[in-house]
């Protein structure tokens, strides 16, 4: 697959090209990648206000329709991207299903909202005086995501800016590419106005400089960005040296309750199901889970006889390099394997008596791999769940719905899921986190609202 540059709507050709191999077959080369040059980067960004304006004059009715017909052509292309996901990034199904529907799903959710528009909010200030509140776009929108679930996460962080009326330059990941390209690319083909969506590319050395180029630029406004804490805090400083706007999707340490009038057998498999899913290669992934004491014996017992289903064979992008130093230094520290399956370049592994000594306690993981921990009660959970610096995905398991609601309502974190896993995301609930996990959020009208900006207009009769 061939990934170019694309500026205001100009494939542009010629220059170096990067290219990417299939992860099971080093060597065969699945995706050839066009550089965007440094002056190319500069003129994306000259263009976006002249797209901006055009933009401005499309109808929602329009609009919607652009969203509507890109579902139509995403849908279309499934076995594509299917295939393409899975050799730059190693992404298996139903993981290849979940990300790829949320893509699809997040263009429908947007076409009926457009199709319905945004009405202003109207205050009286007595006597001859009123305000009408509304919102205008923040203008242009330097956009970049992981390689981890192509689809979904490119898609949102191009759809939601074009949804609020934002320009974009859509970075590429230099690990997925191409993944990346074939999903984003619908709207396009759909009819989206040029200029609207930019695409670029940069190799991983490169990135920095492009990054502070359009940081600096006046036209970019905003940057959303999806990835580590640690690039999403130098991305964070970047954009306030320049009065820059951010919306960070970062990394998470996910956490799992387990009351004591829980149904022990649904959250055992909730827990590995969220721990093991995509090879623990998820933001949202279970890595800590906090086991009331007095169902704590039932809990590591059902554990240690589940029979959990999983692909065996799915790769780590990384190689599991930092999982595996995690787990082992716990090892080694004391910490005792409850269960693990093995897999083809790291086990898939529940450890219990981890401590705050070991790095694996706090750090996340980014691989199949969680530990338990008994409480002697809710309290204590929520304080161990807190304790971390990520605040992104929880999970509480209770069949106390008062009880549940109350935990839900102390936890740090931007979402929490009762009697359901930590790996959720829908395109009608507010997605992001808080603390290390970042700031702002993707979905429904909160991810449009993102790259807006509020403007009272006050008018005297």
């Amino acid at each position: 697959m061939e990934v170019p540059t694309l500026i205001y709507g100009q494939r542009l050709s010629g220059g170096d090209v990067e290219t990417v191999e299939d992860l099971r077959s080093p060597g065969r080369v699945v995706t050839e990648v066009r550089i965007t040059e440094g002056s190319e980067i500069i003129r994306a960004a000259d263009g976006l206000e002249e797209a901006m304006r055009v933009w401005r004059k499309t109808t929602d009715e329009e609009k919607s329709g652009i969203f509507s017909r890109a579902a139509d052509i995403l849908e279309d292309r499934k076995t594509q991207a299917f295939d393409q996901m899975n050799k730059e990034a190693g992404v298996e199904r139903p993981m290849a299903d979940f990300v790829f529907g949320g893509a699809v799903g997040i263009l429908r959710d947007l076409a009926v909202r457009l199709s319905k528009g945004q009405e202003p909010v109207m205050i009286e200030l007595g006597g001859r005086h009123q305000t009408m509140v509304v919102r205008e776009p923040i203008g242009g929108v330097l956009a970049m995501s992981p390689w981890n679930a192509p689809p979904i996460l490119a898609m949102r962080s191009v759809a939601y800016p074009l949804a609020a009326g934002c320009p974009v330059i859509f970075k590429t990941n230099e690990i997925a590419p191409g993944s990346q390209y074939a999903t984003i690319s619908c709207l396009l083909d759909a009819g989206l106005p040029a200029g609207m969506l930019n695409v670029i590319n940069s190799t991983r050395e490169q990135t920095p400089k492009v990054v502070e180029a359009l940081l600096s630029h006046k036209n970019i406004r905003k940057v959303n960005f999806t990835g580590s804490s640690a690039v999403g805090s130098k991305i964070a400083q970047l954009a306030a040296k320049h009065l820059k706007t951010v919306t960070l999707e970062l990394g998470g340490k996910g956490a799992v309750i387990v009351d004591e009038d829980a149904d022990i057998p649904k959250a055992v498999a909730a827990v590995l199901d969220g721990a093991w899913k995509n090879a623990g290669q998820i933001c949202m992934s279970t890595e800590r889970v906090f086991v009331h004491e007095r169902v704590y014996s039932k809990f590591v017992e059902l554990l240690k006889n589940t029979e959990f289903s999983l692909n065996q064979a799915q790769p780590l992008v990384n190689h599991g390099v930092n999982a595996e130093k995690l787990i082992q230094q716990a090892l080694d520290s004391g910490a005792q394997i409850l269960y693990h399956q093995p897999g083809e370049q790291i086990d898939r592994i529940i450890l219990e008596k981890v401590d705050e000594t070991m790095d694996l306690y706090s750090q996340e993981s980014f691989g199949p791999v969680a530990y338990v921990v008994p409480v002697k009660t809710t309290s204590e959970a929520i304080d161990l769940a807190n304790a971390s610096e990520y605040g992104l995905s929880c999970a509480i398991w209770s069949s106390n719905p008062t009880s549940a609601i109350a935990i839900a309502r102390q936890l740090e974190c931007g979402s929490v899921h009762i009697n359901g896993n930590t790996v959720f995301d829908h395109p009608a609930v507010p997605h992001g986190g808080c603390k290390s996990s970042g700031w702002g959020r993707f979905n429904s009208q909160w991810g449009i609202d993102e790259f807006t900006f509020v403007k009272s207009i006050t008018y005297t009769s």
